[in-house]
Protein backbone atom coordinates (compact mmCIF):
# COMPACT_ATOMS: atom_id res chain seq x y z
CA UNK A 1 0.00 0.00 0.00
CA UNK A 2 1.31 3.42 -0.92
CA UNK A 3 1.59 6.21 1.62
CA UNK A 4 0.73 9.85 0.91
CA UNK A 5 4.40 10.76 0.32
CA UNK A 6 4.71 8.00 -2.28
CA UNK A 7 1.39 8.99 -3.86
CA UNK A 8 2.62 12.58 -4.21
CA UNK A 9 5.84 11.42 -5.91
CA UNK A 10 3.87 9.18 -8.30
CA UNK A 11 1.52 12.08 -9.09
CA UNK A 12 4.51 14.35 -9.70
CA UNK A 13 6.03 11.69 -11.98
CA UNK A 14 2.86 11.59 -14.06
CA UNK A 15 2.79 15.40 -14.24
CA UNK A 16 6.41 15.42 -15.45
CA UNK A 17 5.61 12.74 -18.05
CA UNK A 18 2.58 14.70 -19.31
CA UNK A 19 4.72 17.82 -19.63
CA UNK A 20 7.37 15.87 -21.58
CA UNK A 21 4.72 14.34 -23.85
CA UNK A 22 3.40 17.81 -24.67
CA UNK A 23 6.73 19.58 -25.12
CA UNK A 24 8.99 17.04 -26.84
CA UNK A 25 8.94 17.39 -30.59
CA UNK A 26 6.64 14.94 -32.34
CA UNK A 27 4.65 15.09 -35.53
CA UNK A 28 1.50 13.91 -33.75
CA UNK A 29 -0.03 14.43 -30.30
CA UNK A 30 1.02 11.60 -28.03
CA UNK A 31 -1.42 12.01 -25.17
CA UNK A 32 -4.45 13.06 -27.16
CA UNK A 33 -7.89 13.95 -25.87
CA UNK A 34 -8.97 10.95 -27.96
CA UNK A 35 -7.41 8.65 -25.36
CA UNK A 36 -9.70 7.69 -22.50
CA UNK A 37 -8.94 10.02 -19.60
CA UNK A 38 -8.28 7.10 -17.26
CA UNK A 39 -5.14 6.09 -19.22
CA UNK A 40 -3.66 9.45 -20.21
CA UNK A 41 -1.19 9.47 -17.31
CA UNK A 42 -0.23 5.89 -18.11
CA UNK A 43 0.25 6.66 -21.81
CA UNK A 44 2.37 9.68 -20.88
CA UNK A 45 4.67 7.68 -18.61
CA UNK A 46 5.06 4.94 -21.23
CA UNK A 47 5.88 7.68 -23.74
CA UNK A 48 8.50 9.07 -21.33
CA UNK A 49 10.12 5.65 -21.09
CA UNK A 50 10.16 5.04 -24.84
CA UNK A 51 11.15 8.62 -25.72
CA UNK A 52 14.02 8.63 -23.23
CA UNK A 53 15.38 5.33 -24.53
CA UNK A 54 14.95 6.43 -28.15
CA UNK A 55 16.81 9.66 -27.44
CA UNK A 56 19.66 7.67 -25.90
CA UNK A 57 19.76 5.62 -29.11
CA UNK A 58 19.75 8.32 -31.73
CA UNK A 59 19.84 11.92 -30.51
CA UNK A 60 22.90 14.13 -30.42
CA UNK A 61 26.51 13.40 -31.24
CA UNK A 62 27.17 10.65 -28.71
CA UNK A 63 29.33 7.75 -29.89
CA UNK A 64 27.88 4.25 -30.23
CA UNK A 65 29.51 2.80 -27.12
CA UNK A 66 28.13 5.60 -24.94
CA UNK A 67 24.67 5.12 -26.46
CA UNK A 68 24.73 1.42 -25.63
CA UNK A 69 26.09 2.15 -22.14
CA UNK A 70 23.23 4.63 -21.55
CA UNK A 71 20.66 2.10 -22.78
CA UNK A 72 22.18 -0.62 -20.59
CA UNK A 73 21.96 1.70 -17.61
CA UNK A 74 18.35 2.54 -18.45
CA UNK A 75 17.62 -1.19 -18.72
CA UNK A 76 19.16 -1.70 -15.27
CA UNK A 77 16.96 1.10 -13.92
CA UNK A 78 13.93 -0.73 -15.35
CA UNK A 79 14.96 -3.92 -13.57
CA UNK A 80 15.45 -2.01 -10.32
CA UNK A 81 12.15 -0.17 -10.51
CA UNK A 82 10.34 -3.44 -11.13
CA UNK A 83 11.90 -4.57 -7.84
CA UNK A 84 10.58 -1.40 -6.15
CA UNK A 85 13.94 0.38 -6.19
CA UNK A 86 13.05 3.70 -7.78
CA UNK A 87 15.30 6.76 -8.03
CA UNK A 88 12.91 9.35 -9.43
CA UNK A 89 9.29 10.40 -9.58
CA UNK A 90 9.17 9.28 -13.19
CA UNK A 91 10.40 5.81 -12.25
CA UNK A 92 7.83 5.64 -9.45
CA UNK A 93 5.06 6.57 -11.89
CA UNK A 94 6.26 4.01 -14.45
CA UNK A 95 6.36 1.31 -11.80
CA UNK A 96 2.88 2.30 -10.66
CA UNK A 97 1.55 2.02 -14.21
CA UNK A 98 3.23 -1.33 -14.89
CA UNK A 99 1.93 -2.80 -11.63
CA UNK A 100 -1.55 -1.23 -11.49
CA UNK A 101 -2.30 -1.89 -15.17
CA UNK A 102 -0.67 -5.32 -15.10
CA UNK A 103 1.56 -4.51 -18.07
CA UNK A 104 3.96 -7.15 -19.33
CA UNK A 105 7.48 -6.02 -18.44
CA UNK A 106 8.75 -8.02 -21.42
CA UNK A 107 7.40 -5.32 -23.75
CA UNK A 108 9.56 -2.67 -22.09
CA UNK A 109 12.66 -4.86 -22.29
CA UNK A 110 11.90 -5.57 -25.96
CA UNK A 111 11.72 -1.85 -26.66
CA UNK A 112 15.17 -1.43 -25.16
CA UNK A 113 16.43 -4.28 -27.32
CA UNK A 114 15.10 -2.46 -30.41
CA UNK A 115 16.71 0.83 -29.38
CA UNK A 116 20.04 -0.95 -28.94
CA UNK A 117 19.56 -2.40 -32.40
CA UNK A 118 18.98 1.15 -33.69
CA UNK A 119 22.51 1.95 -32.55
CA UNK A 120 24.20 -1.10 -34.03
CA UNK A 121 22.26 -1.89 -37.21
CA UNK A 122 21.60 0.73 -39.87
CA UNK A 123 20.42 -1.38 -42.81
CA UNK A 124 18.24 -4.44 -43.21
CA UNK A 125 18.90 -7.05 -45.86
CA UNK A 126 15.31 -8.15 -46.31
CA UNK A 127 11.76 -7.74 -45.09
CA UNK A 128 12.10 -10.58 -42.58
CA UNK A 129 14.83 -8.59 -40.81
CA UNK A 130 12.50 -5.60 -40.70
CA UNK A 131 9.72 -7.76 -39.24
CA UNK A 132 12.14 -9.09 -36.64
CA UNK A 133 13.02 -5.51 -35.69
CA UNK A 134 9.31 -4.61 -35.47
CA UNK A 135 8.75 -7.51 -33.07
CA UNK A 136 10.82 -5.55 -30.55
CA UNK A 137 9.87 -1.99 -31.53
CA UNK A 138 6.39 -1.32 -32.91
CA UNK A 139 4.77 -4.51 -31.63
CA UNK A 140 5.55 -3.89 -27.93
CA UNK A 141 4.19 -0.34 -28.15
CA UNK A 142 0.95 -1.69 -29.61
CA UNK A 143 0.77 -4.41 -26.98
CA UNK A 144 1.33 -1.91 -24.17
CA UNK A 145 -1.44 0.30 -25.52
CA UNK A 146 -3.80 -2.67 -25.81
CA UNK A 147 -2.98 -3.63 -22.23
CA UNK A 148 -3.64 -0.05 -21.08
CA UNK A 149 -6.99 -0.20 -22.84
CA UNK A 150 -7.64 -3.59 -21.24
CA UNK A 151 -7.98 -5.28 -24.61
CA UNK A 152 -7.05 -8.94 -24.71
CA UNK A 153 -6.27 -10.64 -28.00
CA UNK A 154 -5.76 -14.37 -27.39
CA UNK A 155 -3.45 -14.98 -30.34
CA UNK A 156 -1.04 -12.27 -29.16
CA UNK A 157 -0.12 -14.07 -25.94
Amino acid sequence: MQNSHTNKKVKTGYEEALRISKTHYENFPVVSFLLPSNIRNDAAIVYWFARTADDFADEGDTDHSTRIKNLDSFENRLTYLLNNETESNLEMALRNTIISKNLAAENFFNLLKAFKQDVTKKRYSNFNEVLDYCSCSANPVGRIMLELLNVSIPWMK
